[in-house]
């Protein structure tokens, strides 16, 4: 009898786990939710929304400015949704977002000062930057 209330145990945290991660979540989380709290984290999971990597600053900090229309856009996109132009995608990477200048120079955006620093050079912001300086487009 114990054993099967140990699968069950175990077989809900399982599911609980899977379904944290299919929200974009870290599967071990959602898992602990469900072996600890049983019922109660699977009605967690399924309520709530995980806080990712790319989603901690909110909503606002995931958009850019378009250089076309100037209206937000997502960061990673390449076209933007309202002007339809293209332009370079920001390419998220262990934990910051890169991008290009027009003469092919790596460049991370640091959050906190909102500057462009390139990369190699950790101490000196891009020149002229901003939430968009004047990179490829």
């Amino acid at each position: 009898m114990e054993g099967v209330v140990i699968g069950v145990v175990v077989a809900l945290a399982v599911i609980c786990g899977l379904i944290w991660s299919n929200k974009g979540g870290n599967f071990l989380v959602g898992f602990v939710l469900g072996l600890l709290l049983g019922l109660i984290g699977l009605i967690l999971v399924l309520v709530l929304k995980p806080s990712a990597a790319r989603q901690q600053a909110g909503g606002a900090a995931l958009t850019r400015q378009c250089p076309h229309c100037s209206r937000a856009m997502p960061r990673d996109a390449a076209i933007c949704p309202n002007c339809q132009q293209q332009s370079a995608p920001w390419l998220y990477h262990e934990g910051r977002w890169w991008s290009k200048n027009d003469a092919g120079a790596d460049y991370w955006l640091d959050e906190r000062s909102g500057q462009w620093i390139q990369y190699g050079s950790e101490t000196r912001p891009a020149e002229g930057s901003s939430n968009q300086p004047g990179f490829s487009s």
